[in-house]
Parts: structure tokens; sequence; C-alpha cells
């Protein structure tokens, strides 16, 4: 009968493995973060545990609502103030996606008429280039 010897010992190489090296830097930058995740994991699973904020006015303000309420949820305050504080359009989407004759006004636009015929050419004419420098009067 043969018997092998088996060395459960480390072994001396001339460095880290490359897969050593690598799996303890992905563990060392998860380290590093993972306190601030998991400060934003206890926020939100705070807020979504608490009652609901309920309102009986038709003045009732949301950004003013989580300026108050933010100083439990810090970074879900930063949230809400960049997304609820995007400006709403009132222009009529007809309006704002027009491209009416106002737009090729002289008095509204410094482009050429070719430029503008040219960017608003669904067939997708191109403008020479000695021509787009050109002002036409």
């Amino acid at each position: 009968m043969k018997y092998y010897e088996v060395d459960e010992g480390p072994t001396e190489s001339s460095g880290p493995s490359l897969d050593t090296s690598l799996l303890s830097t992905i563990s060392a930058c998860v380290a590093s973060r993972s306190p601030a995740m998991i400060k934003v994991k206890i926020e939100l699973d705070r807020y979504l545990e608490d009652e609901l904020v309920t309102f009986t006015t038709e003045s009732f303000q949301i950004l003013d609502c989580w300026k108050v309420t933010g100083t439990r949820y810090p970074t879900l305050r930063k949230i809400a103030r960049d997304i609820l504080a995007i400006p709403v359009s009132t222009v009529a989407s007809e309006s704002a996606f027009s491209t009416s004759g106002r737009i090729l006004s002289k008095h509204r636009s410094r482009l050429t008429s070719k430029i503008l015929e040219a960017l608003m050419d669904r067939d997708g004419a191109r403008v020479t280039s000695h021509g787009a420098g050109s002002r036409e009067s």
C-alpha cells in the first residue's frame, strides 16, 4: 500500500496569488463603504415602518413636509429635494414641441434659415460647410 503525504500548512510563494489579492481588494472596498450603506438601509427601513403623514388641507406643501421630516431621514430628504424640486412646465405640449414659424423668426433665432431647415428636415438633408457660416438677411 502506498501512502501520500498531504501538507496542510501554508505554502511559501513569491507573492500573493491573483485570486487572494483581488478578493482582499474587493473585501476592503466593501468594508469601507458598508457603514454608509448600512446607515442608508436603516434610514429607509425606519421610514417605511413609520406611520403615513396625513394632510387635511389643500395647501399641503410636500417640500415643507420633507424639510421638517428630513431631520429624521437626511438621505431621503436629499433625494426628495432633488426629485420634488424639479419645476413643472405649464406650457402645453403642442407649444413646447412645435416647429412653428416663431422659431424661424429673424428676431428670435441667430441660426440661418438654411441651418434651421436642415435641423428640422425629417429627410436628414445636410447643410454644406460653406453655407454654414454665412448669415442670410
